[in-house]
């Protein structure tokens, strides 16, 4: 495949978009198998072919983004993060650079979730500083283009991220302890900061909502939906899902999620019918 893209790209014939996916192909099977082609310890093939599609499509967030993802690999973070803010002195209003920034300082908290080595506290402190970074990086990024549809969405991801540790610390309490004193309250003090955490999301859910109208995708809905469904923003939540259902009565998640937010606000007329289509299923 490699072979025939090579040949592709130095024939020079093919249409700019056509250039774009063979760039983007060929950087994507040398990163995801790095081991076949000895680029895992250097990705000099990679970068070769990412710096030539940067070059061409200036405009295109991939080469950054996977630029940024090869110096995560090779543990030169301090070096991508450099390169970004020393571009981002120069060029302030560049929605893109601010936009990599944001994927960078993300990548970085997913790594580092990972991470052993911290103590708990090390790790929620360390992660609640470079997740805020990578939310502010994308609301900047925001501010020059505002319709950008992957940038709202990668900082819905953020957003959840942000907020993960502490509903992950809430169910991992004591259930011994359930129904006393202490675990109610410590159990209360972690959802409040996660759904404080959380809740500037709802605003770009909704945003998101209405740019794309009913022609929001399947995945578009994995990835907002949560944030209603955890924050108890139920209108909202009802409007998203009542999309998924429409498009495929099977999927019994969302069917559950939906009947129990109508349950939620009393209408329990609807909460039957999809009670109903659930005993269908069953």
């Amino acid at each position: 495949a490699l072979g025939f893209y090579s040949q592709l790209i130095e024939m020079n014939i093919l249409t700019k978009k056509n250039t774009n996916t063979i760039y983007q192909n060929s950087i994507n099977i040398l990163f995801n198998h790095c081991d076949l082609f000895d680029e895992c310890d250097s990705f000099v093939k990679s970068m070769k072919l990412i710096t030539e599609g940067k070059n061409i499509f200036p405009e295109n967030n991939y080469y950054p983004s996977i630029e940024i993802n090869i110096a995560m690999r090779l543990n030169k973070v301090d070096d991508a993060r450099k390169k970004i803010d020393d571009q981002l002195k120069a060029d302030p209003t560049n929605a893109s650079l601010h936009f990599n920034r944001a994927v960078l300082y993300y990548n970085l908290g997913i790594a580092l979730s990972e991470y052993q080595e911290f103590s708990d506290k090390e790790k929620l402190d360390t992660l609640d500083i470079i997740y805020k970074i990578s939310i502010k990086a994308y609301q900047k990024s925001l501010e020059f283009d505002e319709n950008n549809e992957k940038a709202i969405l990668y900082m819905l991801d953020a957003y959840k991220a942000y907020a993960k540790p502490y509903y992950d610390k809430e169910r991992s309490l004591d259930f011994i302890a359930l129904g006393s004193k202490k675990y109610l309250s410590e159990s209360s003090k972690l959802l409040k900061e996660a759904n404080n955490r959380l809740f500037d999301a709802i605003v770009y859910g909704k945003a998101y909502m209405n740019l794309k109208g009913d022609e929001i995708s399947n995945e578009d809905i994995e990835t907002i939906y949560p944030i209603f469904f955890q924050i108890k923003n139920y209108e909202s939540l009802i409007s998203l899902l009542k999309i998924s259902i429409k498009r495929d009565k099977t999927n019994i998640e969302h069917l559950e999620v939906l009947r129990n937010a109508y349950i939620k606000i009393k209408d329990y007329e609807n909460a039957e019918k999809i009670y109903q289509l659930i005993l269908e299923l069953q």
